[in-house]
């Protein structure tokens, strides 16, 4: 009779632990390393300029996609198209990149997306550097626009931001 109770607390007891176990699970949220993908694989397509590699990375509320441009000026930070699709518009573009956007109010233009702000910049050199952020609602969620392109070439067209265009890929995000 005896053996029968031990082997019947036993027995609970270890259901009830697995149980509590099983119920307990912290969910984890991973992020994994960037995937090198086509520029034909962005939400929105980079028209008119040359990109060197594109990547995307995929996080807990957020996928991230980033063209890497020529770059003359050889900075980091510079010569980037960083795209974000999440729940929510972002200001500035996610600190990894190392660059940010004015908070001043900027030149406000339209491209397919809707309305962006730019900014230029002229330094003593001769170099400009173009700042610009848009958000834009799709599918009920937003993809956040941050670009950052510097050329020392004065003859360099920095309108091309104004032909960015909607990829039919993102229609699946």
């Amino acid at each position: 009779m005896n053996i029968k109770r031990v082997f019947l607390l036993s027995a609970v007891s270890t259901l009830l632990t697995t149980g509590c176990q099983n119920t307990q699970q912290v969910r984890q949220s991973r992020v994994y390393d960037p995937t090198v993908i086509q520029s034909n694989e962005l939400p929105i397509l980079v028209v008119n300029q040359d990109g060197e590699r594109s990547y995307r990375q995929v996080r807990k509320t957020e996928t991230w996609f980033w063209t890497r441009l020529k770059n003359d000026t050889y900075l980091p930070g510079e010569n980037l198209v960083i795209q974000v699709l999440g729940e929510a518009p972002l200001e500035q573009p996610p600190s990894m990149f190392a660059f940010t956007i004015p908070e001043k109010l900027g030149t406000l233009s339209m491209n397919p997306l809707g309305p962006f702000q730019s900014w230029t910049d002229t330094k003593k050199s001769g170099e400009r550097c173009l700042s610009a952020r848009q958000n834009a609602k799709r599918s009920g969620q937003w993809i956040s626009i941050f670009t950052r392109y510097c050329t020392s070439n004065p003859n360099q067209d920095l309108t091309w931001i104004e032909n960015y265009k909607p990829s039919i890929l993102l229609e699946k995000y």
